[in-house]
């Protein structure tokens, strides 16, 4: 897939230098992007979860998995940040110290928003299936809107992935 993309970007580059050459422009052909891009898609549809892979009933349980991967990821984050906090602390002084503080509180401050969305995320995924508009149980509801579901796993992944790598 990297290797498709690479030369994806590097055909669009050939293409835009032949459309900018005036001498060039006659041999401009998007043809060998199309190409590549269909590879692309192809894999795509490949890599993309297909209902089949996760039965209906599982999802309910991926979603809570994921979940608590992301906060657990979120905690290990602001732990990590502490330590870097208190190592700060003991390696540096006056102007650097104070950067390097501020840096590390903005760090704290944003993975305490994350944490708090993602609690919000979960009370919101409750309330839709309690107030009628989903299915009878939260499993049903994640079974029926299979789609929706596997969004919200996919974020939570991305969530998750992002704090532990910002630190």
């Amino acid at each position: 897939m990297t290797e498709n993309c690479r030369s994806c970007a590097t055909q669009s580059l050939a293409f835009l230098r032949d459309l900018k050459a005036k001498a060039s422009v006659h041999r401009a052909d998007p043809a060998a992007i199309r190409i590549i891009v269909h590879k692309i898609l192809s894999l795509g549809k490949e890599l993309r979860p297909k209902g089949a892979d996760v039965r209906q009933d599982e999802l309910g349980d991926m979603v809570d998995k994921e979940m608590s991967a992301t906060s657990a990821a979120i905690e290990e984050a602001v732990r990590r940040i502490d330590e870097m906090m208190n190592q700060a602390r003991k390696d540096t002084s006056g102007v650097k110290l104070e950067v390097n503080e501020r840096i590390l509180f903005s760090c704290t401050d944003l993975m305490k928003a994350i944490r708090m969305l993602v609690l919000a995320s979960t009370d919101l995924q409750k309330e839709i299936v309690e107030g009628g508009r989903g299915a009878a149980t939260m499993k049903e509801f994640y079974a029926r809107n299979s789609r929706w579901t596997e969004g919200l796993i996919s974020a939570s992944k991305a969530v998750g992935w992002g704090a532990t790598q910002m630190v």
